[in-house]
């Protein structure tokens, strides 16, 4: 009697210890008794459940396939994102990399290390010249400023190439002398603002390393907000075109945090339009008057910063 007692307390024990393990079953099916202490975004680190004063293990969540609690919940991981528990709820996560080799040791994946894939929400800051050019000889004009801030929301369909459009608001500021019969007669400084839209192709050279080279093309599309003869405060917004269609381009410097998880861009850009921007205002408002039509351009600086929205592909 005091046999099978024993015998029966012994069988009660190893299922207690049994259940107080967790599982990890990884991508090879290969199962691991563990304790797991840490689930981060690119890994996962555990104790060895036979030896927890041993060290401490990680491995690469995209290498996991599911993890068994000991208290009988259950993650199920797709390509290192926690998709699931056993109660049906969804839970965040994060990682991608899903490189394995064959004895149970795991290392990422490069191209799905740091490659830029999937939604990313940004914006975007233009610094740079603004001006005007002229068909009439007898304005001079000479340099401006120009400011552009826009809203972006970008889509990576490969490690290389996506699209890029948002919202956003753009100013020029140029001043226009004037000449008349070849002598100097006075100067004038004109604003005008618009909202834009801009819609463009990105390509990143570089889909293995943190930092790279890219290149930009698009256009942006503006519709005409306000436009004055500052120095007179002179409301002339009827002598400018009231869509602008302005092709743009930027290449430059790229910087990617780990897992790719937020770019910026750093480079010059260069942006001119292809309508005529204004015409003929009957008050002579300065550079505005019936013979003469003319382009807006920019030239500069452009600072793009994005970072990656939710954890799908």
């Amino acid at each position: 009697m005091k046999k099978a007692c024993l015998i029966l307390l012994t069988f009660l024990c190893i299922a207690a210890i049994a259940k107080a393990q967790d599982i990890i079953t990884l991508t090879n099916g290969k199962t691991i008794q563990a304790k797991v202490l840490e689930i981060n975004p690119g890994d996962i680190k555990y104790k060895d459940f036979t030896n927890q004063d041993g060290p401490t293990i990680t491995v690469l969540k995209g290498s996991v396939a599911s993890i068994q609690y000991a208290n009988g919940t259950k993650t199920v991981f797709n390509e290192g994102t926690e998709v699931r528990s056993s109660s049906g709820s969804f839970v965040k996560g994060s990682g991608n990399g899903r490189d394995r080799n064959g004895d149970g040791g795991f290392r990422r994946k490069r191209e799905g290390g740091r490659g830029l894939h999937g939604w990313y929400f940004g914006a975007s800051l233009g610094l740079g010249d603004g001006n005007a050019t002229s068909t009439d000889p007898s304005y001079s004009l000479s340099s401006g400023g120009y400011a552009g801030i826009n809203f972006l929301a970008t889509k990576m369909f490969n490690q290389h190439v996506g699209i890029q459009f948002g919202l956003g608001d753009e100013s020029y500021s140029y001043n226009v002398d004037f000449y008349n019969g070849g002598s100097y007669s006075g100067s004038d400084m004109f604003t005008l603002t618009c909202l834009t839209i801009p819609a463009r192709v990105v390509y990143f050279s570089n889909s293995k390393k943190r930092a790279g080279f890219y290149a930009m093309a698009g256009f942006d599309l503006s519709f005409l907000g306000n436009a004055k003869e500052a120095n007179y405060e002179n409301d002339i917004t009827s002598y400018y075109s009231s869509v602008i269609f302005s092709p743009y381009i930027s290449c430059g410097v790229e910087f990617r945090s780990k897992y790719a998880r937020s770019a910026w861009m750093f480079g010059p850009y260069y942006k001119t339009s292809v309508n005529n921007c204004y015409s003929g205002n009957s008050d002579n408002a300065g550079v505005l008057n019936p013979d003469n039509n003319g382009t807006l351009y920019s030239v500069g600086l452009s600072i793009v910063y994005m970072t990656k929205f939710g954890n799908g592909r």
